[in-house]
């Protein structure tokens, strides 16, 4: 928190208490306060908006702000492009932090560098494992966890957040060149995974409306996941077991899944 508003809390400590906290928007500076705990209820639900300028996020520094707001378009959307952007304000704030905070543990050559990717990288496979996971609080403060699991080498259980107050040393003004390539590309080697993935699938369901019957539809689909997990061998032998039932129809969709994976090499 910062100097100015530690003093002003410290003047104002009893009379806060009876009236309500101040409140002071980062973009315009005005000051406000909610005597209702309801009313400030309303203003959090409504994303913090500054009831002078009408800035939504006004207790947020630009950097949050910007994170918060890419974090909604990406939960509703899941977009790639939105979730690239936030990485790469993720490189930034990180190595804004570790500047700040762990400066002397800066002791080899790259280590900002080094330090700054494998927090953003743990950062990331964290954010993504955990399903529908959101940052509601402060994003410095999941990533000053990645930072110290990084520089000591070991697991940081979440304690109190990071203050919001934080704020970059050159003011929020993020500017950065993308030379951290390789995380960004683990994400979208990840996700083009899952739509190839998708993709095989459909056609998979597609190739089902060719079938005669629910039956070789059943046989068609054991058969293909045989040979995709153990082989032709063992392709062969269920047909033996089965008869020649299913069969035409199984080899199609296996020429289909072989096509497709070539195609999908060749972009």
């Amino acid at each position: 928190m910062s100097e100015e508003l530690l003093t002003e809390e410290t003047i104002q400590e009893d009379s806060i208490e009876k009236r309500g906290r101040l409140i002071t928007c980062k973009y315009c500076k005005e000051k406000f306060q909610f005597y209702d705990e309801d009313e400030k209820s309303n203003w959090k639900k409504s994303k913090y908006p500054c009831p002078i300028c009408g800035e939504i996020y006004c207790i947020l520094p630009p950097t949050e702000k910007e994170l918060r707001l890419l974090q909604e378009d990406y939960s509703k959307t899941k977009s790639k492009k939105t979730f690239n952007q936030m990485i790469r304000l993720f490189y930034s704030y990180t190595e804004s932090l570790i500047k700040k905070h762990f400066s002397n543990r800066l002791t080899f050559e790259d280590a900002l560098e080094y330090y700054t990717h494998n927090s953003v990288t743990k950062f990331v496979e964290y954010y993504l494992k955990n399903e529908d996971f959101t940052v509601d609080i402060s994003f410095a403060g999941l990533l000053m966890h990645k930072i110290k699991e990084t520089i000591f080498n070991k697991q940081e259980k979440p304690s109190a957040p990071v203050s919001l107050d934080f704020e970059f040393e050159d003011g929020n003004t993020v500017e950065y060149e993308d030379t951290k390539r390789s995380a960004l590309d683990s994400i979208e080697e990840e996700e083009n995974k899952k739509a190839l993935c998708k993709y095989l699938c459909e056609l998979m369901f597609g190739v089902k409306k060719y079938c005669p019957d629910n039956h070789t539809n059943y046989i068609r689909t054991i058969a293909v996941t045989s040979y995709i997990e153990k082989g032709s061998k063992y392709f062969d032998k269920l047909f033996q077991l089965y008869g020649s039932e299913g069969k035409l129809i199984t080899l199609r969709s296996l020429d289909i899944l072989r096509d497709a994976l070539v195609k999908s090499e060749s972009f």
